[in-house]
């Protein structure tokens, strides 16, 4: 398996130099309100993320948390909920939900890797790439989309997309209605989804700039985004699809969005320059759209187009097709598309 990242060699970067935090699960990477380690008020400062140690316990009350485990992880905390760190190895990720409701977005699942949640006498492992909510005040869990494995007296349950388990009882799994569950505080997970997407556009253009020919990235890994000031998730190879419907580009294939390929139109009869500009991707409100290049490319991740508006400029007078001044790309193929 590959090592986790530890570092990039980069050359010309200051206020946008990047660097890799931690090789631990378990940084508390933005909080909302009122929210605490181990009953001590936990103070968020400029480029500092604290780590969750092993044993210690992260609760909200009046506020929110989201909480970086293995690259490509996000956990976030609703209001009123806690959840102890049993073990925050990247490559055997343990943690307990104590109290309210957790938001796992996962975008990416390691070879070799474990991905565990203690629930009352239950463990739910995630298998699989996708959105899930636990909630222990009422226990269940819910996918959105992805799968999950459910420890029941050493039975394995599995729990697939758009179904929900109650964790009680006979432990019977039912469908659910996605739309409907869509509440409040998934939204909030889909805006943060929706910013730290934006961060990866940068930070793998900047990583990639910063490679010279001989140099390779050689796994995920979270990187802390100076231009941003916030930590962002960069992927290895062909970059990977949130749940929520964001692309998140690694920096081989974010040349797509930066680099499109260079249209020859052919001749039509009258000497004039035919076809339409739209087959090598490119529209005149959204920009470049890289889900629509791919035979040119050779990318095959998710689309880069933009929700809406035109290319938006990102640094040192670059233009990002698919970059929304709202954050992320959104596109289509290379994942699951957005939750309805």
């Amino acid at each position: 398996m590959k090592k986790v990242l530890l570092a990039i060699a980069m050359s010309g970067l200051t206020a946008m130099a990047q660097s890799v935090i931690s090789a631990k699960a378990g940084v508390v990477h933005y909080t909302e309100g009122d929210v605490l380690v181990n009953d001590q008020a936990l103070v968020m400062k400029a480029n500092k993320f604290p780590e969750l140690k092993n044993a210690e316990v992260l609760r909200t009350t009046e506020g929110r948390a989201e909480v970086l485990l293995a690259p490509g992880t996000f956990l976030r905390l609703s209001e009123n909920s806690a959840v102890k760190m049993e073990s925050n190895s990247i490559l055997a990720t343990r943690l307990t939900i104590l109290e309210g409701t957790a938001i796992v977005e996962v975008l990416e699942v390691a070879k070799l890797s474990s991905l565990e949640f203690t629930m009352g006498a239950d463990t739910v492992s995630i298998r699989k790439p996708g959105l899930y909510r636990l909630e222990m005040d009422s226990p269940s869990v819910k996918v959105y989309s992805g799968e999950v494995a459910v420890n029941f007296n050493n039975e394995l349950l599995k729990v697939t997309e758009g179904r929900q388990m109650s964790l009680t009882g006979e432990h019977l799994s039912a469908k659910f209605d996605k739309k409907v569950n869509m509440d409040e505080i998934v939204q909030w997970a889909d805006r943060r989804a929706s910013t730290l997407a934006m961060a990866n556009i940068h930070s793998a253009k900047t990583v990639a700039n910063g490679m010279s020919s001989n140099q390779r990235l050689n796994s995920s890994g979270w990187l802390y985004n100076g231009f941003y000031g916030m930590m962002t998730y960069v992927p290895y190879g062909r970059g990977f699809m949130s749940p929520f419907g964001y692309s998140f580009f690694s920096p081989y294939s974010v040349y797509a969005i930066y680099n499109p390929p260079i249209y020859s139109a052919p001749s039509n009869n009258y000497g004039g320059m035919g076809g339409d500009r739209s087959q090598v991707g490119y529209n005149s409100g959204l920009g470049y759209n890289t889900s629509s290049m791919r035979s040119s490319t050779g990318y095959s991740g998710g689309g880069g187009a933009a929700a809406s508006g035109a290319a938006a400029p990102v640094s040192g007078g670059e233009r990002a097709g698919g970059a929304a001044a709202a954050g992320g790309a959104r596109g289509g193929g290379g994942g699951g598309g957005r939750q309805q």
